[in-house]
């Protein structure tokens, strides 16, 4: 196979971009990031994955390595294979993916009786790009793979001499505790089966673990032996290959519902199809996908870092339906699509992505956007427990992290144009479910209480008041004023948390004692960063912080060298930290200037197309979202509001188009204001009831002003 994708040939390409994929690397965030280390996400790399995907595929099949990182499941620090698993997760932070996996092995690899092994590899050997993977094993085997949205196709090619030639099927599983599997024999060429698992984070929520099922075909007649079938089932299978068979290739195709229905996907989007004419479509889609985004001028270190970020923030969430319509709901039933919808999603991280992946989705592809926003609907309504999903995973709800994100995610696919789904069933459901008081949600009901018997609870009720403030715009925007009225007032409860002589938000109940352990009292983030709160209110903040001035220095502070990120300094690897030096551009500091020194020092420093190159757990895409935008030099950093309330500073090029907003830069160094020039009402950020976003039709071109805040451009 072609050498990975190094330096040299994405630096070597042109200052347009006639085709973005040329410049992705998939294997940026396979490895830690010297950037990241300290950070609240483990060793601070992205556990990304970079095997073959579609945009939002069902389908992940990407090589498992020894250590088998959460997620990603490739770490590029080892030199074993241990198979090519179906479904991965970009950078989730708990285990997850790598089922009914494949290894080619020879010599009589797989006669223990053990459907675990591992080939060496060495990275000189491999090659990636959007939708493909190859790579050249230790024992001689190369492999090709291409994706489509639900089914895959591969070749596998034996070297001359190879001895007993044979394909190990693995139905354990390298992430999650195995609960059951199953397997059934197709004639001499298929192979399918299940494999269920406990659900994300080692959850089994609304009672419905997860279940993936695949269905195998091979080009050539196989031998197969069942392996060590224990209480659990199948352990996996030896597929033995003709001495001759030098090549062969594979089909797979998945489903969240039945065999069935993954064999049907494999008929419809494999079978007939080479690995290298898959290869060609997948390129096509991904660059259609990531040629929403023009650059002009700029570095080409910059601009490869751009595409690598925007690839991976389109990786989820992922298809869950099938090529049919159906798709398994929240209740366990099978469920058809609707007309009008193309497609059923899960795998949203919701308490990262409504920072900034899900505006970002909805910028560039509102119908898909709104697909995505009616699936956590309809996620709601088939569940037994009535409830948004916090973290929606394969078939439930891993209900995992604070708050009820999913209603900040949903106000911010229809901020940015994704309007097509049940705004009256989102408002009746979020509505419900910020008002029960429940131990997810500390007191939701009660003005005066702050939350304090809840873990975290600093970080606990500011995410419930930033769900507040998305429902009460998404209200607004949708003409229901009074529940508008009532959630923005709800959404105030912040001050109960507020402590006037320490400049810090505290539990209640809890003295201003700053010898206090505040880390206890914060989720991912020390409390001492109290910046979270200028998501919610930046005048807030820089009042609490003793004004404008003091702000300022306040986020100097956590921007500074040195320090532990997470504790005194910001974690730029990690969700809560992220819109720390956004916050320089938002009035009362209105110091653009400053945020765009930093972002760029940010972008540089801690983010590059290269495996150490992502910070942090890309969380689904959330991290490289956040590239994106500071590329742009516009962020959302408020819930629940449009384009036309985004923060904005320099962006990285001189010249760049997100989807419909167009940014350039001045010819002057380091503006120092900027008024938007899109339609919006009178308050600039949006802190009133706002006016109706832009719908994402048509352009917006930012007016980027100089250091006088004169006019400098209009684009």
């Amino acid at each position: 196979p072609a050498p990975r994708v190094t330096a040299d040939p994405v630096y070597a390409a042109p200052a347009s971009t006639a085709d973005p994929t040329a410049y992705v690397d998939p294997f940026a965030g396979t490895r830690p990031s010297p950037a990241g280390r300290g950070s609240g996400t483990g060793d601070g790399g992205g556990h990304t994955f970079p095997g073959a995907a579609a945009p939002y595929g069902m389908l992940q099949w990407s090589p498992d390595t020894s250590m088998h990182p959460d997620g990603g499941g490739y770490d590029y620090r080892d030199t074993a294979v241990t198979g090519f698993g179906l479904t991965h997760l970009s950078g989730p932070g708990c285990p997850s993916g790598g089922q009914a996996a494949l290894l080619p092995v020879t010599g009589g690899a797989g006669d223990s009786g053990e459907a675990t092994a591992s080939v060496p590899f060495a990275h000189a050997d491999e090659s990636a790009a959007p939708g493909r993977y190859a790579v050249r094993l230790g024992n001689g085997t190369a492999v090709r793979l291409a994706a489509a949205t639900r089914a895959g196709t591969g070749t596998v090619a034996f070297p001359p001499r190879a001895k007993r030639p044979a394909l190990l099927l693995n139905l354990d599983s390298p992430q999650r505790k195995l609960l059951r599997t199953t397997l059934h024999y197709h004639g001499r060429t298929g192979v399918s089966g299940s494999v269920t698992t406990t659900g994300f984070c080692g959850t089994a929520h609304s009672g419905h673990p997860a279940t993936l099922y695949f269905s195998y075909a091979l080009s050539a007649p196989f031998t197969a032996r069942t392996l060590r079938t224990t209480g659990t089932g199948p352990g996996g299978a030896l597929l033995s290959l003709p001495a001759a068979a030098r090549g062969v290739t594979v089909r797979v195709g998945v489903s969240l519902t039945s065999e069935a229905e993954a064999a049907a996907n494999r008929r419809a989007e494999a079978d007939g199809r080479s690995t290298a004419q898959l290869a060609a479509a997948a390129h096509t889609a991904w660059r259609r996908r990531l040629g929403a985004v023009t650059t002009e001028g700029g570095t080409a270190a910059r601009r490869a870092t751009l595409y690598t970020a925007l690839y991976h923030a389109c990786l989820d969430p992922s298809v869950a339906s099938d090529a049919d319509g159906r798709y398994r709901g929240f209740d366990g039933r099978v469920h058809r699509l609707p007309p009008g919808r193309a497609a059923h999603y899960t795998n949203f991280s919701g308490w990262d992505i409504y920072r900034s992946q899900a505006q970002l989705t909805a910028l560039l592809d509102p119908r898909r956007a709104s697909d995505m926003a009616q699936s956590l609907v309809d996620d709601a309504e088939q569940d037994p427990s009535g409830t948004l999903p916090r973290w929606a995973a394969d078939t439930a709800d891993a209900r995992v992290m604070p708050g009820d994100s999913a209603i900040a995610v949903l106000a911010a696919y229809y901020a940015f144009g994704a309007r097509d789904f049940d705004t009256a069933a989102a408002l009746r459901l979020a509505a419900r479910q910020q008002k029960a008081a429940t131990p997810a949600t500390p007191g939701a009901d009660d003005p005066g209480a702050d939350g304090d018997d809840y873990p975290a609870p600093v970080s606990t009720q500011l995410e419930y008041r930033v769900d507040d403030l998305a429902l009460a715009r998404l209200a607004a925007a949708t003409g229901h004023r009074a529940l508008a009225a009532e959630f923005t007032a709800r959404a105030g409860r912040w001050r109960l948390l507020t402590d006037t002589r320490a400049r810090l938000l505290r539990p209640g109940a809890h003295p201003a004692d700053l010898d206090r352990d505040w880390d206890a009292y914060a989720q991912a983030s020390a409390v001492t960063q109290t910046a979270g709160l200028g998501t919610l209110d930046p005048a807030a903040l820089a009042a609490l912080r003793g004004g404008p001035a003091a702000a300022r220095r306040y986020l100097d502070g956590l921007l500074a060298p040195g320090g532990t990120a997470g504790g005194d300094r910001a974690d730029l690897g990690n969700e809560p930290g992220l819109a720390v030096p956004w916050l320089y551009a938002a009035p009362p500091i209105d110091r653009p200037d400053l945020a765009a020194r930093h972002l760029a020092e940010i972008a540089d420093r801690q983010w590059r197309a290269a495996p150490d190159g992502i910070p942090g757990n890309d969380d689904l895409g959330e991290l490289s979202s956040w590239y994106v935008w500071a590329a742009l030099g516009r962020y959302p950093l408020l819930p629940g509001t449009g384009p036309d309330r985004l923060v904005t500073a320099r962006p990285l090029f001189p010249r760049i188009t997100v989807g419909p907003l167009t940014a350039r830069a001045p010819a002057s160094p380091a503006p120092r204001a900027r008024r938007p020039a899109c339609p919006r009402g009178g308050d600039p950020l949006g802190l009133a009831l706002p006016a109706a976003p832009l719908t994402g039709h048509g352009r917006c071109h930012a007016l980027v002003t100089d250091r006088t805040n004169r006019p400098a451009r209009l684009d």
